[in-house]
């Protein structure tokens, strides 16, 4: 069996020097495709306080569960009839989700309890990787070798989430609030959302230093980098002045660009980088992050 990984733009990288308790303290940031979120995600999403919460490692464990669910059936496990985010996401906190007749009358019951013991809504009720690989599901030799026939609603689910934008999640996290802890969640309405707004105006700032056509492009880019992190790619030649490094300003402005352009034409949409803005967020944190360590390297002379 050959396992393959790919897309590891959201994902944290955990230090040798960080213990389990450290590491998942920092894991603190919304991020990441509403179908996947595990429930303390969207936990995070509606603290009043950031910092307030964290999750760990076993969001990915949650995430493995919605994945495996889709693979042998062709739809995901929590999916309103209505398409409403909202509910969507009290289906996710509530953890109800239920296999269908016919579709999984021929999955057999250890694939099921894999995916139970995945979607556990409980964090410490809910298995780590670790523990999931000595599931029967691979003990039994139990895991599916034949097509279940589910292309027709893969197809569905596909066409689905291609033409409902993430955006959604983003305005339903707007209506997000939690009362106090402890208590349940509930959803109010407000048409606004920061989040959004923010990367709507940045679209528009970026778009207008060029032809203004809807759609970033790599030279947009670079002109707002130069524009307003114009430093971060500075150093001093050999007589002491300050350039720009084009080549790497270059190099990170197309590098944000092919993270965020899902459909890979070149350019960006208004929609793309409203889905992709935390991509964009964190890759500049990154930038600036690096740059001020070496800037602490150099009055410091330690590197």
């Amino acid at each position: 069996m050959t396992l393959k990984i790919a897309d590891f733009g959201l994902s944290a990288m955990r230090s040798e020097a960080k213990s389990d308790a450290e590491w998942n303290k920092t894991l603190q940031e919304f991020c990441g495709t509403q179908d996947y979120l595990a429930p303390e995600v969207f936990t995070i999403a509606a603290s009043r306080k950031k910092g307030e919460n964290h999750y760990t490692g076993k969001v990915d464990v949650w995430s493995c569960g919605v994945i495996y669910y889709i693979m042998l059936c062709g739809y995901p496990p929590f999916w309103p009839e209505d398409d409403e985010i909202a509910k969507m996401i009290r289906q996710i906190t509530s953890g109800t989700f239920a296999f269908h007749s016919p579709a999984w009358d021929a999955v057999t019951e250890d694939s099921k309890n894999f995916i139970r013991a995945c979607l556990t809504v409980a964090v410490d009720g809910r298995p780590t990787s670790i523990e999931l690989m000595n599931h029967a599901l691979f003990k039994n030799d139990s895991l599916p070798s034949h097509c279940l026939g589910v292309m027709d609603p893969m197809k569905k689910h596909q066409a689905r989430f291609k033409e409902k934008a993430v955006v959604k999640c983003v305005k339903a996290l707007a209506r997000m609030r939690s009362f106090s802890a402890g208590k349940s969640m509930h959803w109010e309405t407000n048409g606004n959302d920061s989040r959004q707004q923010e990367a709507d105006n940045l679209f528009t700032t970026i778009d207008s230093l060029g032809d203004k056509n809807g759609a970033l492009e790599l030279f947009e880019i670079i002109l707002y980098m130069q524009e307003h992190y114009q430093n971060l790619f500075s150093h001093k030649d050999v007589d002491g002045q300050m350039v720009v490094d084009e080549e790497r300003l270059t190099s990170f402005a197309a590098f944000l660009r092919d993270q965020i352009d899902r459909d890979h034409d070149g350019l960006i949409s208004r929609e793309e980088f409203i889905k992709g803005y935390c991509i964009w967020q964190m890759h500049m944190a990154k930038l600036i992050n690096q740059s001020k360590q070496e800037v602490l390297a150099k009055q410091t002379g330690v590197y």
